[in-house]
């Protein structure tokens, strides 16, 4: 029992306070309580021990090595699940917005890919070759002048470089009739750019009359020193009939010529006729892999095509991740029908393996603008 008296705290082991009788006397004897002050109830401060306390110096080294390497370990963990929820979060957003489009109806996927002049024949011609002798700079028209010279004196290299010269109006009017003379003058002596360009001006019409033997017979010249270019050219010829009989398999084996030195355009159509059994055996996989090839070159439309199969299962294992890549890759080029398709491929992955096909199309996309790497 505690109570207070004169100002002093007291304290009692008695269960109910001692009765007080005011008439004692003052010489009666109280009960003894003990006293204290508040000081003497605080606890004395105990100095905690670290687990280091009393170690010696190298085994505190070892440990605070420790203690930074798992921090370490735990920054590193952080900004992986930071970068992972940021691709999560960006996968997402991608899929909502395909969410919020209407569906689109279904076209047919695949038409016959009309190899016209300006894909499987014209080809990227009348470059500027001028011999500049020791390496000295020469404008055109210096050029020109020097080229005009070893050309009338029967060079066959200078009359070829003179014809593109005049096709490209370099250091000389532009004027397709004085291209072609030179490109025939440096033709009939057995250059191979000329035989290719002559052919393309026959078949055009550009600077001589518009005719398609003379342009095949060029195009056959050329290809007897094996011009890839030449070989894709008359591919195109067989298979439409211009300048020579119509022939499917003969279109297919010139073009099957081309496609094996590496033209993108006798790739792609040497695909198409694989795929749909046209003047060879109908072999999806072989069409496959003439469509992998132009794709890894960068063309949208075999970009787009090699998507709809790994989509469809068609000539290769079905996988969604690699038709959105394929797709994505040709949509980042204007292809309209892949744009379309990438809204249907989005729904049909989960957030991580739209993440894991976003990662393949970067990958893929390094690959073709570093091919020299892949040697």
């Amino acid at each position: 029992y505690h109570w207070i008296e004169n100002g002093v705290h007291h304290f009692s082991n008695f269960q109910t306070p001692p009765k007080q009788n005011r008439e004692i006397a003052s010489d009666t004897k109280t009960p003894s309580v003990e006293t204290f002050s508040p000081k003497e109830t605080e606890k004395p401060k105990v100095k905690r021990k670290t687990p280091m306390m009393g170690k010696s110096p190298e085994l505190r080294k070892a440990f605070e090595q420790k203690k930074i390497a798992e921090l370490k370990r735990a920054a590193e963990k952080k900004a992986a699940e930071e970068k992972k929820a940021t691709e999560l979060k960006k996968a997402a957003e991608l899929k909502k917005i395909a969410e919020e489009n209407k569906p689109l109806k279904k076209k047919p996927w695949l038409k016959e890919k009309a190899p016209d002049k300006k894909k499987a024949v014209a080809p990227a011609d009348l470059e500027v070759m001028v011999p500049m002798g020791k390496g000295l700079p020469m404008t055109d028209k210096q050029a020109a002048f020097w080229q005009r010279k070893a050309a009338e004196q029967g060079d066959a290299e200078a009359q070829y470089t003179l014809g593109v010269l005049y096709s490209k109006g370099k250091g000389l009017p532009k004027d397709d009739k004085q291209a072609a003379y030179w490109y025939k003058k440096a033709a009939e002596k057995g250059n191979v750019r000329a035989q290719f360009n002559l052919g393309i001006m026959y078949s055009k019409g550009m600077g001589v009359p518009q005719d398609e033997n003379l342009a095949s017979y060029w195009y056959k010249k050329a290809l007897e020193k094996g011009k890839a270019g030449a070989q894709a050219n008359l591919g195109y010829m067989y298979l439409v009939g211009k300048g020579v009989p119509q022939d499917d398999e003969q279109a297919a084996h010139w073009y099957k010529k081309a496609a094996e030195k590496g033209d993108v355009s006798a790739q792609f159509n040497l695909g198409y006729m694989y795929l749909i059994g046209k003047g060879v055996p109908r072999d999806e996989n072989l069409a496959a892999g003439w469509y992998r090839k132009a794709a890894e070159k960068g063309d949208a439309s075999a970009q787009f095509i090699l998507g709809r199969m790994y989509s469809n299962g068609t000539g290769v294992v079905q996988n969604y991740q690699l038709a959105y890549a394929w797709e994505s890759l040709a949509a980042s080029q204007g292809h309209e029908l892949a744009i379309k398709d990438l809204n249907i491929l989005v729904k049909k992955l989960s957030l991580q393996e739209l993440a894991e096909a976003q990662t393949l199309e970067a990958e893929i996309q390094h690959r073709i603008d570093h091919p020299s790497e892949l040697h």
